[in-house]
């Protein structure tokens, strides 16, 4: 097995035998494709985010860093995104306007006026 360290110093590192003896199934998987879990599972994904965001929020050592507003953009932008698969688009809308401008709220801006074979063709779904 092949292991790259995490300060990224330039090259690959064999790693030595049994490194990895105790690893019994894949730690990670992801699929670029359409039935990536992302896409499959955006309502769990949805909830599992809110659930997230709402013990940070509340957590006084989280709650006041800056980078906990984009976790809830992320938020916002897959639920306009979700509405405007489930062709819903008031909904989509309300999410549209809850975004701060940023290039989530000109990716759901696309979503929400282009036709959805469009947006399949630029991937702008993604992510």
């Amino acid at each position: 097995m092949i292991a790259e360290p995490i300060q990224g110093a330039g090259g690959v590192i064999i790693s030595p035998e049994n490194y990895f003896a105790a690893v019994q199934q894949p730690i990670a998987c992801y699929r670029w494709h359409g039935k990536n879990n992302s896409k499959l599972y955006l309502e769990k994904q949805i909830d599992e985010l809110e659930l997230w965001y709402e013990e940070m929020s509340a957590d006084k050592k989280f709650s006041t860093i800056n980078e906990l507003l984009n976790v809830k953009i992320n938020i916002n932008y897959h639920k306009g995104k979700k509405s405007v698969e489930e062709r819903d688009f008031s909904s989509a809308l309300k999410y549209f306007f809850l975004l701060p401008f940023c290039y989530h709220k000109l990716k759901l801006f696309a979503v929400i006026i282009l036709p959805n074979f469009i947006v399949r063709y630029f991937s702008i779904f993604k992510n």
